[in-house]
C-alpha cells in the first residue's frame, strides 16, 4: 500500500499509514524506507531529522539492530530515498565543509571491506568513487568552486577510480554504461585520457 502511495505522491497518507503501523507493531526497513522518503517530500519546515531518527530507531528496532548500526548498514538506500543532505545528518556528518570527504572515505572503506572478505560491494559505493572527477579540478585558474588538485593527489584520485573499476569487474556493472560514462567522464576531467582510453578499449574488446 506505502509503495503505491509514494508512486501516486500521496506523501501525507505515508505517514498516516507509517503511524498506524508502528502502533501496531508491523514497521518493516521497506515502509521506514517509504516513511523517510514521504518525510523528505513533506513541507514539514522544522524538525525532520528528529523524525527521521526516530524512524531509523523503529526499524533498527524491529530487527535488533542499533540504530547508529542500521543506519550506518542501510546509508546508500536511505541516501537514495532522502537524499545526501539527510542522509549525512543521519551519519553525523554534521559539517558540510567535510562530509563529502567522509562519505568518501565511508565508500572507500566500504569497497575495500567487501573485496577483502572476498564480496561483491554494492553498486551504489562504486557508482559514487567513479563520479569523483566531478568534484575536482586540475586547473587551479577553472577550479570555480570544485577543489583543485595537486599532481599527487590527483594520481590518488585517479587510482581510487581505477581501484572501483576493479571491483566493479568483479559484478555486471563495469558493463553498464551508466557506471562506464562516470568512469569516463572522471578520468577526463582528472587529464588521465590514457587510463580513459585503456578502460574503453578493454570494454570495446568484450564485445
Amino acid at each position: 500500500i506505502a509503495k503505491h502511495l509514494a508512486d501516486s505522491g500521496v506523501w501525507h497518507e505515508i505517514g498516516e499509514l507509517y503511524n498506524h503501523a508502528r502502533r501496531a507493531g508491523c514497521v518493516s526497513e521497506e515502509l521506514g524506507f517509504i516513511a523517510m522518503q514521504a518525510l523528505n517530500e513533506s513541507e514539514l519546515a522544522q524538525g525532520k531529522i528528529v523524525v527521521f531518527r526516530k524512524i531509523a530507531e523503529d526499524v533498527a528496532n524491529t530487527i535488533g539492530m542499533d540504530k547508529d548500526e542500521w543506519v550506518t548498514s542501510r546509508y546508500w538506500e536511505i541516501k537514495r530515498y532522502v537524499g545526501y543532505h539527510y542522509a549525512r545528518l543521519l551519519m553525523n556528518w554534521n559539517d558540510p565543509s567535510t562530509s563529502r570527504k567522509s562519505e568518501l572515505i565511508f565508500a572507500i572503506n566500504e569497497m575495500r571491506s567487501c573485496s577483502n572478505q572476498g564480496a561483491l560491494t554494492k553498486n551504489a559505493p562504486l557508482i559514487f568513487i567513479a563520479q569523483q572527477g566531478d568534484h575536482y579540478s586540475t586547473d587551479k585558474q577553472y577550479a570555480s568552486g570544485k577543489d583543485s588538485l595537486s599532481e599527487r593527489d590527483r594520481r590518488s584520485v585517479v587510482n581510487l577510480i581505477l581501484e572501483a573499476c576493479v571491483e566493479a569487474n568483479r559484478s555486471n556493472l563495469l558493463q553498464k554504461y551508466s557506471f562506464t560514462a562516470h568512469v569516463a567522464r572522471s578520468l577526463r576531467k582528472l587529464n588521465a585520457n590514457k587510463e580513459c582510453i585503456k578502460i574503453v578499449r578493454g570494454l570495446v574488446a568484450r564485445v
